[in-house]
C-alpha cells in the first residue's frame, strides 16, 4: 500500500487494500509439500446451515488475525470499527486481532514468519513482492513450505461469493491467481458498483496523482490548456515572463515522477517505485532508462531548466513534493505541479485560501503528448486486486475461515464493509446508500467515516466500493479523475511473481541501478553531466546487470500472460 498522511485524509481512502491471513502457533510445518486444510475435526462447529446462513458457526469460535494499523486519530485498533463488530454478531466468530503499527509491520512480518508463530490469518500481503513484508520466492513457495493453505478447494466448496466476482473478470482472475494456478489469498477487489443489485464487475482503482496548471493564469494570458509539449513549453515561459513565476513547473526531486508525466511523451516511462520500474510494450519488457526516449526527455528537460522553465532546487527540495507545492503555488512562485490526490481536496478547502490572487484556481490536466491526438500509455495504477488475505496452516477453522471471509464479498457484507450499518452510518435512497448528515458534517468526515466501516487504509478483504468514497469527494477531486484517468494503461506491468531465485538477483542489483539512474537523471537535467555522456550512463547500467534482470521480469510476464 502508499503512504499515509494525516493532512491527506482523504488519500488514506483512496489507497484500496488487502489482506493475508494466518493462524495460531503450529509447529508441524512441512518440508516441502503442498499444504492442504485439513477440516476433519476442527469445524466440527460449522453450523450445518447453508454457506450463506449466519451465524456462521454453532457454537462462537475465536479467528487470530494478524493485521498492521495505521496511526489515525480516531481508529486506534480495528478492533473498534464498527463494521467489524457487526461483523463477529452476524457470523459468531470473534476476532483476536494482532496489530503492529504500520510503520513496524515489515519487522513484525518476518519475525512473524521466521519463527513460525502464526495467527489463523494474515492480512495486507502484497501480490507483486511489492511490500515491504513480502514472502521470501513468492506464495507458491510459502504454500510449499507450509507455512499457509492453498485455498482452491476451500474457496470452490465455500466461498461462492468470492468466486463469482473474481471469474467476472478474466484480468481479476488473472490476478488471483499464481503462476501455478494456486490461490494463496482472499484479494481485496476493487470495483464501482452504482446498483448493489447488478453484478460485481471488478475494476482499476482511479488515478491517485496528476498534473495541475494555475487555470487564472491561463485565462488571464489568453491560453488554452496545454496538450502538447510545446503547448506546455508555450505556458511555462509565458508564466515565467508575465507572472513573474521563479519555478514555472515543480517537478519530483529524482527528476522523473510517479506517473511518468512528461517522459511518456517521449515513448518510454520509468518510476522509482518496486514493481513499477519496468514497463512492457506488446508484451515485451522494457526499462526507460536505457530506451532512446529517455535521452530525449533528458535534452529536453535540461533546456527547460536551463530557461528557468523547471524549478532550479528540485533536487533539494522536500521528497513530499505535496507539501512543497502547498507553499508555492498559492504564493505565486510557480504555476503547474503533479499534485496527489488527497491534496486536491485540501487546496480547494484549505490552500487556497492562502493565495495571493483571489482568483486562484488549479486545474487538473492530462499528462502530455509528442502530437495532438496521441494517446498516453502509462500511469502508475492500483489494478482491481489489491493485497490478499491468507490462511496459515496453524488455523484449526479453516472452513469457517474461509466462510468468514467470504461473507464480506456477498450484498449484505459488500454494504456493511464499505457503509457500514444501516440507519446508523447510512440510509438507503431510491435503493442505493446515501451516508448520513453526522459524518457528512463532521470536520473530519473521512475519519468519522472509517470508524463506521471496515476499510482502514490498509488492504482489508472485501470489495471496495468507490461509490462511497465519491460521497465524500469535492468537485475538484471528481473532477481531477476525469483527467487523470484518460490513459490506456497498455504500458503498465500486471502485479508478477519471481521465483526464489530470481527475486534474490532481482533485489541485489535493482536498488543500487535505481539510485544511479535517479542521481544521473537529476545530472543530466541540472546539466553538471552532459546528455552527450547517455551512452556511458547505460553502459554502466548495463554493467550493473540490468539486462540479466528485465530477462527475469520478461520470463516472469510471460508466465503471468500464460495462467
Amino acid at each position: 500500500m502508499q503512504t499515509v498522511k494525516e493532512i491527506s485524509l482523504i488519500l488514506v481512502l483512496s489507497a484500496f487494500f488487502g489482506v493475508f491471513s494466518g493462524c495460531s502457533p503450529n509447529n508441524n510445518i512441512s518440508d516441502g509439500n503442498t499444504a492442504t486444510a485439513d477440516t476433519s475435526t476442527a469445524d466440527s462447529k460449522l453450523s450445518n446451515t447453508s454457506a450463506k446462513a449466519l451465524p456462521i458457526v454453532e457454537e462462537p469460535i475465536t479467528l487470530k488475525v494478524w493485521m498492521p494499523y495505521i496511526l489515525q486519530s480516531r481508529v486506534k485498533s480495528n478492533s473498534i470499527m464498527k463494521s467489524n463488530i457487526e461483523l463477529e454478531k452476524r457470523t459468531g466468530i470473534k476476532i483476536q486481532w494482532i496489530e503492529p503499527p504500520a510503520g513496524q509491520a515489515a519487522e513484525a512480518y518476518n519475525l512473524m514468519i521466521a519463527s513460525r508463530d502464526l495467527p489463523d490469518l494474515i492480512e495486507d500481503i502484497n501480490a507483486a513482492q511489492s511490500n515491504d513484508y513480502s514472502y521470501p520466492g513468492g506464495y507458491d513457495k510459502a504454500i510449499d513450505d507450509g507455512v499457509i493453505l492453498k485455498l482452491n478447494d476451500l474457496i470452490d466448496k465455500y466461498a461462492p461469493n468470492y468466486k463469482k466476482i473474481i471469474n467476472s473478470d478474466p484480468i481479476t482472475k488473472k490476478l488471483t491467481i499464481t503462476d501455478k494456478g494456486n490461490i494463496y489469498g482472499i484479494a481485496q477487489i476493487n470495483a464501482d458498483i452504482s446498483d448493489i443489485n447488478r453484478p460485481i464487475i471488478p475494476r482499476a482503482a482511479n488515478p491517485g496523482n496528476g498534473l495541475v496548471i494555475r487555470r487564472d493564469w491561463l485565462d488571464d494570458l489568453g491560453l488554452e490548456i496545454p496538450v502538447t509539449l510545446d503547448d506546455w513549453y508555450t505556458v511555462l515561459k509565458a508564466f515565467k515572463e508575465k507572472k513573474g513565476a521563479v519555478a514555472p513547473l515543480l517537478i519530483n526531486k529524482t527528476g522523473a515522477g510517479l506517473n511518468s508525466q512528461f517522459l511518456t511523451a517521449f515513448g518510454t516511462a520509468y518510476t522509482n517505485r518496486k514493481g513499477q520500474e519496468f514497463y512492457q510494450e506488446n508484451g515485451k519488457v522494457k526499462f526507460g532508462p536505457i530506451e532512446p526516449g529517455y535521452k530525449k526527455y533528458l535534452t529536453f528537460m535540461n533546456k527547460w531548466y536551463e530557461e528557468g522553465l523547471i524549478d532550479k532546487f528540485f533536487m533539494v527540495r522536500d521528497a513530499d513534493l505535496d507539501t512543497f507545492s502547498a507553499k508555492y503555488m498559492p504564493a505565486g512562485k510557480a504555476g503547474a505541479t503533479n499534485l496527489g490526490f488527497g491534496w486536491v481536496g485540501d487546496y480547494y478547502s484549505k490552500v487556497s485560501k492562502t493565495a495571493q490572487d483571489p482568483d486562484f484556481y488549479l486545474q487538473p490536466v492530462n499528462p502530455p503528448v509528442s502530437g495532438t491526438g496521441e494517446q498516453v500509455h502509462f500511469r502508475y495504477t492500483t489494478w482491481s486486486v489489491g493485497g490478499f488475505t491468507a490462511i496459515t496452516t496453524s488455523c484449526k477453522y479453516p472452513e469457517a475461515a474461509i466462510k468468514w471471509l467470504d461473507y464480506v464479498y456477498s450484498k449484505e457484507g459488500i454494504l456493511m464493509t464499505n457503509w457500514g450499518i444501516e440507519g446508523t452510518s447510512y440510509n438507503m435512497r431510491e435503493g442505493k446508500p446515501v451516508i448520513v448528515e453526522r459524518i457528512l458534517n463532521d470536520p473530519e468526515p473521512a475519519w468519522a467515516w472509517m470508524l463506521e466501516t471496515r476499510f482502514n487504509g490498509l488492504s482489508t478483504p472485501g470489495v471496495a466500493d468507490e461509490q462511497w468514497m465519491n460521497s465524500l469527494l469535492s468537485e475538484a477531486q471528481l473532477e481531477s479523475r476525469k483527467y487523470w484517468g484518460q490513459t490506456d494503461n497498455s504500458w503498465n506491468m500486471p502485479p508478477l511473481y519471481r521465483t526464489y531465485e530470481e527475486e534474490a538477483v532481482y533485489t541485489s542489483g535493482m536498488s543500487d541501478i535505481i539510485a544511479y539512474v535517479d542521481d544521473m537523471t537529476v545530472k543530466f537535467i541540472m546539466g553538471s553531466e552532459s546528455v552527450s555522456n547517455y551512452d556511458a550512463f547505460v553502459s554502466e547500467i548495463k554493467n550493473m546487470g540490468i539486462d540479466q534482470i528485465i530477462k527475469i521480469q520478461q520470463n516472469a510476464l510471460d508466465r503471468y500472460n500464460k495462467r
